[in-house]
């Protein structure tokens, strides 16, 4: 009885995790000289997943995921916190030609997937 409710909490919290993912996990960087293992790092990559976006000095909680209509873009509501400061935002995410865009009314950026490990 024990080993079947540990199979069942194990299915469980994998299948939770399956359904956490976003359509824009994974990690990203900004040009080909930028690492891809140092998250976070100047230089270095940015991660999203678990409903984060992690970027240099700052981690944004991604919210209220909206699909826009026409478009393969997602509008998220985000909450960020870095330098000692927290802000939060609207960013819209788009995945196309095996690039990130990211767009909101303080900037946009382009960020390229990273290699697999």
């Amino acid at each position: 009885m024990r080993t079947l409710f540990i199979l069942i909490v194990v299915s469980l919290t994998s299948f939770a995790n399956l359904a956490n993912a976003g359509p824009f996990d994974g990690k990203y960087r900004l040009n080909k000289t930028w690492d891809c293992k140092n998250v976070g790092a100047d230089g270095g990559a940015m991660r999203i997943g678990k409903g984060l976006f992690e970027a240099v000095d700052n981690t944004c909680k991604m919210s209220n995921p909206t699909k826009i209509r026409g478009m393969s873009g997602m509008l998220y509501d985000v909450e960020c916190a870095g330098e000692g400061e927290v802000f939060k935002e609207r960013m819209l995410f788009i995945f196309q030609d095996h690039k990130l865009f990211i767009l909101s009314d303080t900037g946009n950026s382009t960020w390229q997937i990273c290699p697999p490990d």
